[in-house]
């Protein structure tokens, strides 16, 4: 024991030994309260001391303050997730929505208007049509070539020879400017073969949300062109428009 706790307990042994026992009690009666007094003061020592290393203590004055409810702010935290979350989804919810319609309104299981076929139809009709006006251009061509050619070969004219030169030069442009078809061929190929990607991810997207939610929204309105009051519905397709023989008929 250190010596500053041995200076208590001989005071108390020797004023017990002189005076007697106060109201009664003997000096070993002081001797073991004094050790019980001292055991307890000593437990409260250390239970401070513990106290103040691990932080629940403040020196100086200046309290702690208090722990915050983590349980309460854990779920505060959690609610304000969890309605982002709502938010978040109710957004995505409108986008898909939206991106339904959209997609109805280009291909409607319900319409008769496939706006992808009929835009394919259309682009394969101008490279048609384009390559067998191509095709005319450059046949008409070369029997002018063949013209030009006899002319040259009967006539003595130097002046005459000389223009049909020039008339066979001109020809040879045209053959140039044919390529023409062969690259807007290329080009448009290339635009449907696009146009067919975007088809397939549209029905793969459709059968994916269920092709029955489509059939419950409106038909698209019908997109017509008009100029001078009158509705144009642009060149028919092959095999689409009526003969020169059905229309004659028509007058028989």
């Amino acid at each position: 024991m250190p010596r500053y706790m041995k200076t208590p307990y001989s005071i108390e042994t020797r004023r017990a030994a002189n005076n007697g026992s106060k109201n009664g009690a003997t000096a070993d009666a002081v001797v073991s309260a004094a050790e019980v007094d001292l055991s307890e003061v000593m437990e409260a020592i250390r239970s401070l001391e513990r106290k103040i290393d691990g932080g629940g203590v403040s020196i100086g004055g200046n309290s702690a303050p208090p722990a915050p409810s983590t349980a309460n702010d854990a779920v505060a935290v959690q609610d304000k997730k969890i309605e982002e979350i709502r938010t978040e989804i109710a957004d995505i919810a409108g986008r898909i929505q939206a991106t339904k319609v959209e997609i109805a309104a280009l291909r409607h299981p319900l319409s008769n208007d496939d706006k992808f076929e009929a835009a394919s139809a259309e682009l394969s009709e101008i490279v048609r049509q384009t390559e067998g006006a191509t095709e005319g251009i450059m046949s008409n061509a070369e029997k002018i070539e063949e013209v030009v050619a006899d002319l040259m070969s009967v006539t003595t004219d130097e002046y005459a020879n000389s223009r049909l030169g020039d008339i066979a030069d001109f020809i040879t442009a045209i053959y140039e400017s044919c390529n023409f078809q062969d690259l807007t061929g290329q080009r448009i190929t290339k635009v449907i073969k696009v146009l067919n990607y975007i088809e397939e991810r549209v029905d793969a997207m459709m059968e994916t949300w269920d092709i029955r939610e489509f059939q419950t929204m409106p038909l698209p309105e019908d997109i017509t062109r008009k100029d001078e009051d009158l509705t144009l519905s642009g060149p028919m397709q092959e095999g689409e428009a009526i003969s020169q023989e059905e229309i004659d008929a028509m007058f028989d």
